[in-house]
């Protein structure tokens, strides 16, 4: 049998899956073994490897058959090892029979010549900075794309065809200066790699002065190299290096321009052509010092720049000055400008992408003025007086897994409104405030924050903008209020938050109406008078599902101030109040059953399990018997990733250098001896005092109140049977939210129209100008990263939700599983995942 499988695999070339080695003849061994290696000018080897030193003879022949026997070699060898076989013609198949001395033989067949590096796409015409459409790879990357992340830069796309191999199997690709990661697939019966540019390759790492770096692959075949290419320069790009102090222009397309020592430049750097590159070599750094004048510009109609530079500005007004369209500024430091470190103006789609970059020492970090559908990802932000992001005018713009520390208003909507941004996965430490939106910006989303050590309100919005919405925050520590919303309408939605440690309210609610709150937990907030967990005042329609309030400092709700009061509220799911330091429910004004609660004990009987609020609009079920005073882990003695983690806590504030890494997201600094007992000690960790490190991971036990309880607080949930999702998540489980009057977006179609106001056509679609509710889910949220639904926060139907078991966490669980949704006589059509782990 193995010589009729010798046979056809032979006959048939590669047809024997990866394996040019055949098996040995039947009357063989497995003793010893054969492969090749094809270096650099095409020297062939064959590798012999034997299990005991012996003398071999090598005998081979061009086409797809070995000789019969060694009878005729070539090539003898007395140990086992690499073998030259010279004047073997590139291109050509050779078959080889490698003998023992013992008549013990193998056979084999390759195809000797170096690997060739070749563009994968014939448009990149052997350039750099190329890119093209992701759905059409055809047709060159231009501003009809709605972001830049719609293409992909071709040009590091290289592809390498394998000589002698049919499968990917055993097969690796590595190139010399481990700049790209290679990946194989197989195009017609041969395996093909191709490159990806790792994520932390640096360009400037990739060129010399005046070029670039030359650069091989090697092939590996079960983790032997057989094959590689030539060393060469895998691109054509001219280069132009920036020498001097007077302004530099530079109008070519597809150069290279580069700095390889420090240039201190009086004027700027102007860069108008396309699919250039603005680049400082290791070491270099780009000094601006002209006053008045930005130090880098990119022209009105310069586009696809590849900008990696290291800017430091000293006295200029900004910068970096990004205009055209479609630049990609990576791995840059840009640093000590007087006004914006990078500015984008406006009015138009600006479609820049901006990754693992370093923004610092200015009065703004990046300013966008009518600047849209830009992309700011992996990048942090530090020391920034007024702002790390400022918006003015500027729409649907996406800021992702971003870090700020000491960086003013984080995120700062001022002037025009901002509409439609996206803001996902952002941890703000130590700065003045996390957001700030001062206008009447509508329809942005905040999705996954991380708040801390605020010098002021973690999140403030004191404007009159329509549906912003904020899903999974965690705000810890501040100076002032944890959420502050004063003056806000139509729509503004909370949900999964957590507000904890605050010296003033956990959520302060004035002068605004139509907010819904949603799965939020308020504690150990309070320590001013006059503040509590939850504040509401002056306020029409704030609906407040799933909230807990406890353990802070003086009232768990106030509602009303003095004469201003706050009607139209409307408690649902589960209300969890107790133990806090003043009244648990303080209704200020005169009772009105509009108020949602009642004044001192919250329901008409201010019972465990009671839902009587006296005709008001509330049906929630309260609980005031709540201790979560061993809820979470707690003060960390130890962390195994802060710098400071292994040495002995607290530490002074005026030590910390690492305020993002930690064991877990869960984590925080916050003052020495923060505990969960009512007292005055809510002051900030600031400079003078020392800090702790506090982990708001609960205690996943049977015992904990917080976990796994709500949708049932006296018992705990009810499992999942099955794959069947849990009853706490079936459709009849949903609330409808206030109403909400003359909707101006269709961002709302999601919502469901009020029959019988006699407004609008009562079809139950809610269109522009009608009157509409919310109806969801009180035990999910709805992710808003798909691009499905409204994309409001809430579970309504036609979504893709996540379960939310416990309280008082807020964030996306990495790992999901989808479950079997039931409608059950209410929402419908929702694709629900569960935590793998709770």
């Amino acid at each position: 049998m193995k010589i009729a499988f010798l046979l056809m695999c032979v006959l048939l070339l590669n047809a024997c899956t990866n394996s040019f080695l055949t098996d040995e003849l039947a009357s063989n061994s497995s003793d010893f073994d054969v492969s090749y290696k094809t270096q650099s000018g095409n020297q062939n080897y064959i590798i012999i490897t034997d299990s005991m030193a012996d003398s071999y003879k090598i005998s081979y022949q061009l086409g797809a058959n070995p000789p019969d026997d060694c009878s005729n070699s070539a090539v003898s060898a007395s140990d086992p090892g690499e073998v030259l076989i010279p004047s073997l013609t590139g291109g050509q198949r050779y078959s080889f029979r490698v003998c023992r001395s013992n008549g013990q033989s193998k056979t084999f067949s390759f195809v000797p010549g170096n690997l060739v590096i070749e563009d994968n796409y014939t448009n990149t015409s052997n350039l750099w900075n190329i890119w093209l459409k992701k759905s059409d790879d055809t047709l060159a990357c231009d501003n009809t794309v709605t972001y830049m992340d719609e293409c992909f830069h071709a040009s590091e796309v290289k592809k390498v065809v394998t000589l002698n191999f049919e499968s990917c199997s055993d097969l690796e690709m590595n190139d010399e200066n481990d700049f790209f990661d290679w990946t194989c697939s197989v195009e017609n019966q041969k395996a093909v790699f191709t490159s990806k540019l790792k994520d932390a390759t640096k360009f400037k790492n990739m060129i010399d002065p005046g070029s670039f770096k030359p650069n091989k692959v090697s092939l590996s075949y079960k983790s032997q190299v057989v094959n590689e290419s030539t060393l060469s320069s895998w691109w054509s790009n001219s280069f132009i290096e920036i020498t001097g102090a007077v302004a530099f222009t530079g109008t070519l397309d597809n150069t290279i321009y580069y700095v390889a020592e420090n240039v201190d430049f009086q004027n700027t750097v102007t860069i108008n052509g396309s699919n250039s590159v603005l680049v400082t070599l290791n070491g270099a750094e780009i000094s601006g010092t002209a006053s008045g004048d930005n130090s880098i510009e990119l022209g009105n109609l310069a586009q696809m720049n590849w900008i990696e530079v290291n800017l430091q500005s000293l006295g200029t007004s900004d910068g970096m000055r990004v205009g055209g369209k479609l630049h990609y500024i990576r791995y840059s430091t840009i640093s000590g400008a007087s006004d914006d470190c990078v500015f984008i103006p406006g009015t138009t789609d600006r479609l820049n992408l901006i990754v693992h970059s370093e923004i610092s020492n200015c009065n703004y970090g990046i300013y966008m003025s009518g600047a849209h559908s830009n992309i700011v990802r992996d990048s942090l932000f530090k020391n920034i007086a007024v702002s790390g992001f400022e918006l003015n005018n500027s729409h649907v713009n996406k800021f992702i897994n971003l870090k700020f520390l000491q960086s003013g208003q984080a995120y700062r909507f001022v002037g025009s409104p901002s509409n439609a941004n996206y803001i996902h996965k952002s941890i703000i430490a130590d700065s003045s405030s996390g957001v700030a939106m001062a206008n009447a910006s509508q329809r942005n989303i905040f999705y996954n924050l991380k708040i801390y050590n605020s010098n002021d309100d973690g999140i403030s919005v004191t404007s009159d903008g329509e549906g912003n919405r904020f899903i999974n925050a965690y705000i810890i520590g501040g100076r002032k209020n944890g959420i502050r919303i004063n003056g806000a309408t139509n729509g503004l939605k909370f949900t999964n938050v957590v507000s904890a440690f605050n010296r003033e309210s956990g959520v302060s609610v004035r002068a605004s109406e139509n907010i819904d709150l949603v799965n939020v937990s308020s504690f150990r907030n309070g320590s001013l008078a006059g503040t509590g967990g939850f504040l509401f005042s002056d306020t029409n329609k704030v609906t407040c599902t799933n909230c807990l309030s406890t353990l802070n400092n003086n009232s768990g709700f106030i509602i009303g101030e003095s004469s201003l009061d706050s009607l139209n509220n409307a408690f649902h799911g589960n209300l969890i109040v107790g133990n806090n330091g003043g009244t648990q429910c303080e209704v200020v004004t005169s009772a009105d059953v509009s108020h949602g609660i009642i004044d001192g004990t919250c329901t008409a009987s201010g019972t465990n399990g009671s839902s009587d609020f006296s005709n008001g609009a509330s049906t929630a079920t309260y609980y005031n018997s709540t201790d979560i005073t061993s809820a979470f882990v707690g003060t960390a003695s130890v962390d195994s990733v802060n710098e400071h983690g292994s040495i002995s806590l607290p530490i002074s504030f005026d030590s910390i250098s690492d305020w993002f890494q930690f064991d877990n997201y869960q984590r925080f600094w916050v003052n020495e001896g923060a505990t969960l007992i009512v007292d005055a000690n809510n002051t900030e960790c600031s400079s003078g005092s020392n800090c702790d490190i506090w982990d708001m991971t609960l205690n996943k036990t049977s015992s904990n109140q917080l976990f796994n309880t709500s949708f049932n607080f006296a018992d705990g949930n009810p499992e999942p049977v099955g794959t069947n999702c849990p009853s706490a998540i079936a459709g009849s489980e949903y609330i409808d939210s206030q109403a909400l009057e003359n909707y101006t977006s269709l961002e709302y179609t999601n919502n469901i129209e009020i029959i019988g106001d006699s407004v609008g056509d009562d079809d139950g679609v809610c269109e522009i100008t009608e009157n509409c509710i919310n109806r969801y889910l009180k035990h999910a949220y709805e992710i808003v990263s798909d691009e499905v639904g409204d994309n409001d926060g809430l579970c309504e139907a036609n979504e893709s939700c996540i379960y939310s078991p416990n309280w008082a966490e807020a964030y996306t669980p990495d790992n999901l599983t989808q479950c079997t949704y039931s409608a059950n006589g209410g929402l419908a059509n929702i694709e629900m995942w569960v935590p793998d782990i709770n």
